[in-house]
């Protein structure tokens, strides 16, 4: 089953309408199981590119992953720094059903850089952010 979903992130812990990037997730649905791709509002307009979805529904909760295909950031002046030669980052999102709105929201983390303290021993740091969601209407809960 085919599902369409819209929504927004945004790189606060609160979600802020105000602050959110829009997105669009195409995906292919087995089960409570799904695969598909995502076009964003930032990414894919500056790239032409789109970062692949893979997750999972139980229930009320949604978990899944967003797969860059190549390097894409903000720098240290809030610049877009996009590098083809590197690896994409990989977003784990999170979330529930909100059943009052019916929108699907949660939180987004990435690894962004890892600093090794010893030779077992290493420090993460890690980019957060919310997102809110909904499918369109036929499918809305997926149940």
């Amino acid at each position: 089953m085919k599902v369409i979903c819209k929504g927004q992130y945004c790189y606060e812990p609160e979600f802020d309408s105000n602050k959110a990037h829009a997105f669009e997730l195409i995906l292919d649905f087995d089960s409570d199981q799904f695969k598909g791709i995502a076009v964003e509002e930032e990414f894919t307009t500056l790239t032409n590119e789109v970062p692949t979805i893979t997750g999972f529904m139980d229930n009320e909760q949604i978990s899944f992953t967003k797969q860059y295909p190549f390097q894409f950031a903000a720098d240290e002046n809030n610049q877009i720094v996009i590098d083809r030669s590197k690896p994409g980052h990989l977003v784990v999102y999170e979330g529930f059903l909100n059943r009052k709105n019916l929108e699907w929201e949660g939180s987004w983390e990435i690894i962004s850089d890892e600093v090794r303290l010893s030779t077992d021993v290493y420090l993460a740091m890690i980019e957060s952010g919310s997102w809110r969601m909904r499918m369109n209407q036929s499918n809305e809960l997926h149940e």
